[in-house]
């Protein structure tokens, strides 16, 4: 985790797994909100902090929360192709299905859901009402259901700044490819294991690959 110093600083915490685009999405906010744009106000983590320095960002700053989430199968996808698998560290995940040559099972999409899962389960039982869950797709292609959440979490309205353009140009992550790159079967049982993860925050069984050419 990343946490600014002085902690009364740590106004907005951007939480999310690895390749998730939580920096796509701080970048939005940012653009859209003027009250959340000094970076030092943005501390960031894709972890569960310890009970201490959470009872000082809630007690000291009042810190509100924004955990990012994406398909996980993007997220699996981005995790083993994205700068060559530069991002997929072997000390995340309990099996051996980080080399890149097994990711392409059930084990290892179930590792990665679960990262997200967990973080999701986490913060909103710690942080409660000053946590919102955003979706980085929103982000991308439905930025009205993206500013709902935000902008009631903050109590601001939104300047409805569309910079998507100038951000993917170093933290844009691939969406709606993960149908190419890993196997049918594999791939349909695990959506049926997670069936209520996807259907519970609008991912369907196809993926949304064909939003990115409307």
């Amino acid at each position: 985790a990343w946490i600014h110093e002085p902690i009364e600083s740590n106004k907005f915490l951007i939480v999310s797994w690895r390749m998730s685009g939580s920096e796509f999405c701080k970048e939005l906010i940012r653009e859209n909100y003027p009250s959340t744009n000094p970076q030092n106000y943005w501390p960031k983590s894709h972890i569960i902090l310890g009970d201490e320095i959470t009872r000082i960002l809630i007690d000291n700053a009042n810190t509100k929360v924004f955990v990012a989430i994406t398909d996980p199968r993007e997220v699996a996808m981005n995790l083993v192709y994205f700068d060559n698998g530069l991002h997929l560290h072997s000390s995340d995940y309990q099996s051996d299905n980080y080399v890149v040559n097994s990711t392409n099972t059930t084990q290892f999409f179930k590792e990665v859901a679960d990262k997200q899962i967990n973080l999701i389960h986490h913060y909103k039982k710690v942080f409660g009402d000053n946590c919102a869950i955003i979706r980085y797709e929103d982000a991308l292609w439905y930025q009205d259901n993206f500013h709902d959440k935000v902008s009631k979490l903050i109590g601001e309205e939104p300047l409805r700044i569309d910079g998507g353009e100038k951000y993917r140009w170093s933290i844009y992550k691939n969406v709606g490819d993960f149908n190419q790159f890993f196997d049918k079967d594999v791939l349909d049982k695990h959506y049926d294991e997670y069936k209520w993860f996807y259907e519970q925050w609008g991912y369907p069984k196809e993926g949304l690959q064909l939003k990115k050419y409307k």
